[in-house]
């Protein structure tokens, strides 16, 4: 016996009944916390979850540099360019064509 403890303050073994209690509880409370921190995280990802626009975009910008087969920057002149962006069946979704004018800057 350790001369610093009197037999008031000595460990008393708790019944078997209230440590499965006490252990129920903790296990609760437990998945309880996780349940609504899941909870929690799962609502803030939906909140910031991107959104599709509605409709399709009519407008597509596309800037580039023509060259021949080379690679030098064609001459100043009139050129017919044709634009076909394909899927990925390689099927043509959209063609359009136009004649530029070339110019050097």
């Amino acid at each position: 016996m350790s001369p610093y403890l009197s037999k008031n303050y000595r460990f008393k073994k708790k019944p078997r009944l209230q440590s499965l209690r006490e252990a129920g509880l903790f296990v609760g409370f437990s998945m309880l916390a996780i349940m609504l921190t899941l909870f929690v995280l799962g609502w803030i990802a939906y909140a910031f979850e991107a959104q599709a626009a509605s409709g399709i975009n009519q407008q597509l910008n596309y800037q580039g540099k023509m060259t021949d087969s080379s690679g030098l920057t064609v001459s100043d002149a009139s050129w017919n360019f044709k634009f076909e962006p394909e899927a990925t069946t390689e099927e043509i979704v959209v063609e359009d064509g136009d004649t530029v004018q070339t110019s050097s800057l």
